[in-house]
């Protein structure tokens, strides 16, 4: 017998047509900490959730494919690529970095 009730997701948001608001998003720190703090500051890349054995990576106007290639690379897996605010996406990154970043 299965209890609860099955959850149908109606609004199909999806990364290309969406503008994540990454403030109000709750990071997985075990997701956050998978690349080194230095480049996630530095690329200005955020994983923040792996769904469906995909890593959904929080980013302003990603671009570069070689840095796509080489995310997938170090996450293990395949990504998906949500564009946020920049500024909101530095204090994020400040709040998940900072304990991790030499002085």
């Amino acid at each position: 017998m299965r209890l609860g009730v099955e959850f149908v997701d109606h609004v199909q948001i999806v990364p290309g047509d969406h503008h994540l608001d990454i403030k109000a998003v709750r990071v997985d720190p075990a997701c956050a900490m998978r690349i080194p703090a230095a480049i996630a500051v530095r690329r200005k890349v955020l994983p923040f959730i792996e769904m469906e054995k995909k890593v959904h990576v929080a980013s302003h106007n990603l671009k570069n494919q070689t840095l796509l290639h080489s995310l997938e690379r170090m996450l293990k897996a395949p990504i998906v690529v949500w564009d946020v605010d920049e500024h909101d996406l530095d204090v994020v990154l400040k709040r998940f970095t900072a304990p991790n970043l030499p002085p």
